[in-house]
Formats: C-alpha cells, sequence, structure tokens
C-alpha cells in the first residue's frame, strides 16, 4: 500500500493512529502486542451476530432430522424468531441452548462446521458473503501493525472456538492468539491474588481474608463484558477509539 491507511477519513482519529504508528519505532519489537476485539471491530456485528447466525442454521438443520426438538422452548423461539420470547427467556439461555447442539463435538468437527457455514452464509442486509464484511480500514490496520513486527492477537467476547476457526481466513491471526475475555479476567485475578498472598507484610488473618475476597471478585467479575485489554473499537461513519483496560 503506498498511501498509510487509505480507507481512514482524514480527522483526530486518523492522525491519532498514525502518531500511534509512528511512535512504534520507539518501542523493542519484542514488546510490540496489539490485541484487538473481534466482534463490531474487525466485522460487522449488526443485526445480529455471525456465531448466532451460525447457531441457528445448525439449530435449523438439526431440527429438519429431529423435529422434536422444536418443542423445546429456547429452540422454538430461535426457530420462530420470537425476539420477544428469546429476551424473556434470556439470551444467556438460549445461547447456552444453541451451544448444547455441539456438545461433545471434536474441536475438528466444530471448526470444520463454522468453515462450511461461512463458505455460503451471506449477510441478512448487506446479502453479501459474511466472509466479506470485514472492515477493510481494519485490514490496513492490521497491514500496518504487521510491518512493524507486532503480533497480533484477538480477544472475544463471543465463543473462543469459533473466532479461532475464522481468524487466520478473515484477519491472518493463528488460533492460538485467540483468547476469551473471561479467561483473561480470570487470568488478571489471579495474577493479583498470587501477588498479595505472596506479600509478607500482612497476618495470616489479613491473608486468609484476601484470599476469600479475590475469590468472590473472581465469580463476581467473570460473567461480565468488561475491557479487559487495550483494544480497538471502530464503528464506520463514527470513529475509531482507544479503550483503556479497567482495573
Amino acid at each position: 500500500m503506498s498511501e498509510l491507511l487509505p480507507s481512514w477519513r482524514d480527522g483526530a482519529t486518523r492522525d491519532a493512529l498514525v502518531a500511534f504508528l509512528e511512535a512504534s519505532a520507539e518501542v523493542p519489537v519484542e514488546q510490540r502486542l496489539a490485541t484487538l476485539d473481534n466482534d463490531g471491530t474487525l466485522w460487522c456485528e449488526k443485526p445480529t451476530y455471525v456465531q448466532f447466525d451460525f447457531l441457528v442454521d445448525a439449530l435449523a438443520s438439526a431440527a429438519g432430522d429431529d423435529p422434536s426438538l422444536a418443542e423445546r422452548p429456547e429452540f422454538a423461539a430461535v426457530l420462530a424468531a420470537d425476539m420477544a420470547a428469546i429476551g424473556e427467556l434470556g439470551l444467556e439461555r438460549v445461547g447456552m441452548a444453541l451451544l448444547e447442539l455441539f456438545e461433545g463435538a471434536p474441536p475438528e468437527v466444530f471448526t470444520a462446521a463454522v468453515r462450511h457455514f461461512l463458505a455460503s452464509a451471506r449477510h441478512h442486509v448487506l446479502g453479501r458473503p459474511l466472509v466479506g464484511c470485514v472492515y477493510q480500514p481494519m485490514l490496513e490496520l492490521l497491514h500496518e501493525l504487521r510491518r512493524r513486527d507486532f503480533t497480533i492477537a484477538l480477544v472475544t467476547g463471543g465463543g473462543t472456538e469459533f473466532v479461532r476457526a475464522i481468524s487466520e481466513r478473515c484477519y491472518g491471526v493463528s488460533p492460538e492468539r485467540v483468547a476469551e475475555r473471561s479467561t483473561i479476567r480470570r487470568m488478571k485475578i489471579r495474577m493479583e491474588l498470587t501477588e498479595a498472598l505472596v506479600t509478607e507484610d500482612i497476618t495470616p488473618f489479613e491473608r486468609e481474608r484476601l484470599r476469600e475476597a479475590l475469590e468472590d471478585e473472581v465469580k463476581r467479575q467473570l460473567p461480565t463484558d468488561r475491557q479487559l485489554l487495550r483494544v480497538v473499537d471502530w464503528d464506520p461513519g463514527v470513529a475509531t477509539q482507544w479503550k483503556t483496560l479497567q482495573a
């Protein structure tokens, strides 16, 4: 590419990214790590998440083989595209039910199913292949990061195995560089716990209270969808925004 970030509109956002890329020359190569979100950042997440579309397709196929599946409330709501019913049941409950369709399936079987779906799936509104709904400006940013020897990783709030199945093809990011936000959060909390528990200037009583407090924190924080690492969120037509770790 002859021009830096050619699809990015002129303005403060692009200027900030260009300045960041230029400043990275002062950072040792081994410390250059870029971690990005997936849905809504690298590809389109509207009107529905791509993983949800995949699971709906899998359910429709499974229900064709076993019509009794449609009797389950979660599946009935999805097959009828009844958003009110899905809302009443709760998205988490519905999502967990859909994931049960692949319960016990080896990773390679799940990966093959994802790739088979994406080979023909099209966006509901745009009518174009889903794999073609990756944001061109973000591909340009990934290109510039690689030119500067950044290691690129994805931290996703969606299903890790789903993103691993498409990360290489869509972004050139190897599957082992895809992690789930809750996993990162758990690792961070455990690191904090370990650091606190090895401190020598606290009493055994204080150490036990710390352990209990951090265990409660793990239970409380894991279900949340907080931003855990520095990521780039890009909304076409609005702006790019750097979000910082919220401890």
